[in-house]
């Protein structure tokens, strides 16, 4: 926490405090910590790098800076006055401006990785980027033009910011239901089965990640899995149907075990709320009848939610 030249530094959880005066002097009135570096942002740019013990100055800025957040070690941006926003990447030893596209001062900004953050300030402003700051949207929403905004948060596809009226809003994409179906039938192999695909955890993106796993495919084989995100197909192809419609997206070669199963885990992100995705994977089967050397899994249909 920061004031008037004081800082207040805890090392049990907040039970109590311990005030440092950091020099130089100055008012700051903000902090963002990454492990033992951290930096504090006023009238003045401060850094520690051992926990808050001691600081030391980097710059005497021209605006007055209200928010500072680092995404890791050396990515951060910090904003203020005159709609103020600014980027490093090296840790914040240099910073350069950004175009917020507003002049009213910012307050309060929150990272989400290293491209996506949500800075809010005076008069209801409230600005997005999915770029690291490159280009910044409004999504301020109705009836806050009133507010001067102070908190913000972002995670999960959800930000929330709160104001000076006792207010507090959720902004989020529109909610989507999680949905998982097979679909398209499968062709048998030469062990005698259909290989299903099957979905491990569950789609939503708080999770961060899914796994789309192979069953009952020919032991010991060697699969590829194909990604639409365009929609179904009916196509014939190797005997059987191509169940996943062009352009697609082709994952990794996966090895299968002694029982024909085999998984890729996959990232989700916030961007993928309400979308929907189709999979398909495609082994070989030398023996097949067909004469082909190919076996196909049915088709997996993945809805995205929150």
């Amino acid at each position: 926490m920061a004031s008037d030249t004081r800082i207040w530094r805890t090392d049990n959880g907040g039970q109590s405090w311990t005030s440092i005066t950091p020099s130089p002097l100055g008012t700051y009135h903000a902090i963002d910590m990454v492990g033992d570096v951290g930096y504090a942002v006023g009238t003045k740019l401060i850094k520690t790098t051992d926990g808050g013990l001691t600081w030391t100055f980097v710059e005497d800025p021209a605006l007055r800076y209200y928010g500072i957040d680092f995404a890791d070690a050396e990515i951060g941006h910090r904003v203020g006055e005159q709609g103020a926003i600014d980027f490093t990447d090296d840790g914040g030893m240099s910073w350069t401006s950004q175009s917020s596209g507003v002049t009213t001062t910012l307050r309060q900004i929150d990272t989400l990785g290293p491209t996506v953050a949500l800075a809010v300030g005076d008069h209801g402003v409230v600005i997005l980027t999915s770029d690291g700051g490159a280009t910044w949207t409004p999504v301020s929403p109705p009836g806050v033009t009133n507010e001067t905004l102070y908190g913000a948060t972002i995670g999960g596809g959800t930000a929330w910011f709160s104001g000076s009226e006792a207010g507090v809003w959720r902004l989020g994409p529109p909610q989507a239901d999680c949905e998982v179906q097979s679909y398209c039938q499968g062709k048998v192999h030469s062990g005698g089965s259909v290989a299903a695909l099957t979905l491990f955890g569950t789609p939503n993106v708080a999770n961060g990640s899914y796994g789309v796993g192979i069953l009952d495919a020919l032991p010991g084989s060697v699969a590829i899995g194909f990604e639409s995100t365009t929609g179904p197909n009916t196509m014939p192809l190797h005997g059987g149907t191509l169940c996943v419609l062009p352009p697609l997206n082709r994952l990794s070669v996966l090895s299968l075990d002694g029982s024909g199963f085999g998984f890729y885990t996959l990232p989700m992100t916030p961007a993928m709320v309400g979308t929907t995705r189709w999979y398909q994977l495609l082994f070989r089967d030398p023996a097949n009848p067909d004469g082909t050397g190919i076996g196909l899994t049915d088709g997996l249909r993945i809805t995205f939610c929150p």
